[in-house]
């Protein structure tokens, strides 16, 4: 259903992707903020990237539920990238 769904104590570095056309969001985690059915409530992973292709709502090859969640991993979208949390 999602592009990428990252949940628990994961470590992940998403860097020049695709990820376009998913029933849910783009990228995800796995907490009950994001996915309904999440049984976890905390993240205690490390996440990275940059540069990735991730539309939201409303854009060609759209991800049906949105681009990312939460709002603050919104820097996978950007050239500099960033780091969560």
């Amino acid at each position: 259903m999602m592009g990428i769904g990252i949940a628990q104590q994961a470590t992940v570095n998403i860097v020049q992707n695709q990820i376009v056309n998913n029933l849910g969001w783009g990228v995800s985690l796995w907490t009950k903020a994001c996915e309904r059915q999440a049984a976890e409530e905390s993240f205690t992973g490390k996440i990275t990237g940059k540069s990735n292709e991730i539309p939201g709502l409303g854009e060609s090859q759209e991800n049906q539920r949105g681009d990312v969640c939460p709002a603050a991993l919104r820097f996978l979208k950007t050239n500099q990238g960033g780091q969560y949390p």
